[in-house]
């Protein structure tokens, strides 16, 4: 029996809904690693080690 209009509706949605979610953990698992780097960078760097060439990539929000 074929599917009704309906029914194909809800189950896009529902494949969009799983698709975004799973598309949100990445980002967050990369956001997270991404000032996990920063946060060792700033442990290891001290301004007279790394002048000005860092203060833009230093000065990115943490999320």
């Amino acid at each position: 029996m074929a599917a009704s209009g309906v029914e194909k509706s809800s189950k896009k949605k529902t494949e969009k809904k799983l698709a975004a979610r799973e598309e949100a953990k990445l980002l967050a698992g990369f956001m997270g690693v991404m000032n996990n780097m920063r946060k060792q960078l700033l442990l290891q760097c001290t301004s007279a080690v790394c002048g000005n060439a860092f203060k833009s990539f230093l000065a990115w929000p943490l999320c």
